[in-house]
């Protein structure tokens, strides 16, 4: 895969691109809607969607408020604006970014994760917009990174059941530390993916991101972590399997049996 330093500027309705060749950002997850991860303003990354077929881009009013976003254009004529001065974008910088306030304080939640906005056909000026799922990423503009077939795994990772991939169960609780345990998986996930497990109680949701390695051992792989918080009744009862939630594309693998990102 190619990567670029990029800069993108934005002037009014137009994009003035000043880079050569495109921009790329990486699947946040690989299921659900297409979402990235970008920094606005230089503060703590934050959720997009990207909508090809939504005009333009688009911000939670409450998120722009909180973020300080600076107002601009007249709400008597045709809504109220705000202006993103600095967008990251995986290798890529948007400067002088237009986004239209829709109500609410965020859009949506995606696994606890507030989703603030949409990046819609305002970064197409420069080239069509892709979401590929098999590559895991996003791209803008005419030169596509290489695609990573996944023919064994199906476009997600893991054919039609997730838990193909990855099978476990909660094997020990205490208050602030879990114990999960794994069997050795059928397969191995390609090695920029992660699985995110549900180990919270239903309708109370609590994930972590593991890979199981390519490593042999004996008997199944545990996983023991501290969680400051935990309490048993606020997970599942210990031999509670664990659900898959979706696969998450990551630049790392896994060196042992088991790891886990929090």
């Amino acid at each position: 895969m190619k990567a670029w330093a990029a800069t993108l500027l934005l002037t009014g309705c137009g994009a003035v691109p000043v880079w050569p060749g495109q921009m790329t950002a990486p699947l946040w997850s690989l299921q659900g809607p297409a979402r990235v991860e970008v920094t606005v303003d230089g503060q703590d990354p934050v959720l997009f969607e990207v909508d090809p077929k939504v005009t333009g881009a688009r911000v939670a009013m409450g998120w722009a408020r909180r973020q300080g976003l600076k107002l601009v254009g007249d709400p008597a004529r045709g809504g109220r604006m705000a202006r993103i001065a600095r967008l990251e974008f995986g290798d890529s910088v948007v400067l002088g970014l237009n986004v239209e306030l829709v109500p609410g304080d965020v859009l949506t939640h995606a696994h606890g994760r507030p989703v603030v906005g949409v990046l819609g056909d305002a970064l197409a000026v420069v080239g069509e917009v892709r979401v590929d799922r098999g590559a895991g990423y996003v791209t803008v503009g005419t030169d596509p990174p290489e695609a990573t077939p996944l023919d064994r795994f199906g476009p997600h990772g893991c054919g039609p059941e997730l838990q193909r991939c990855v099978r476990g169960h909660v094997a020990e609780v205490a208050p602030g530390r879990i114990v999960l345990s794994f069997d050795r998986p059928d397969q191995v996930l390609p090695k920029r993916l992660w699985a995110r497990v549900d180990f919270g109680r239903p309708g109370q949701p609590r994930t972590t991101l593991v890979r199981l390695g390519a490593g042999r051992s004996v008997g199944p792989l545990r996983l023991t972590f501290d969680a400051p918080g935990l309490e048993p009744g606020n997970v599942r009862p210990p031999s509670t399997p664990l659900t898959v939630v979706d696969l998450v594309p990551l630049g790392q693998g896994c060196p042992g049996h088991v790891c886990r990102i929090e």
